[in-house]
């Protein structure tokens, strides 16, 4: 595929110079707080290094208000997500895993 083709650079859904219209989604519905800044990564939680992991919760410790919004079928993932940060300090409401969307 040559990256400088038209084809790669516009989907075929987007036209050029129309703006890219996105829906609103309501926070309450994914349980997510309506306010403060929200972080999200939506890779298989398996793939999390555990370095990685630290920086989130480094980076949830110091911005004030915000979750992590993550991604897993599976309960016990869940549930271990949500252990994991409470290891590190992060109240487990601030750690988010919603089914992939």
């Amino acid at each position: 595929v040559n990256v400088l083709s038209p084809a790669f650079r516009h989907p075929p859904w987007l036209k050029p110079g129309e703006p890219v219209r996105i829906k609103a989604v309501d926070r309450t519905f994914f349980s997510l707080s309506p306010s403060g800044f929200l972080f999200a990564s939506f890779v298989p939680p398996a793939s999390i290094e555990p370095s990685l992991w630290s920086s989130w919760m480094e980076i949830l410790r110091v911005v004030p208000n915000s979750q992590l919004w993550l991604q897993s079928e599976k309960p016990a993932v869940q549930k271990n997500l949500r252990l994991q940060c409470a290891e590190f300090g992060i109240h487990p409401s601030r750690i988010v895993v919603t089914d992939p969307l």
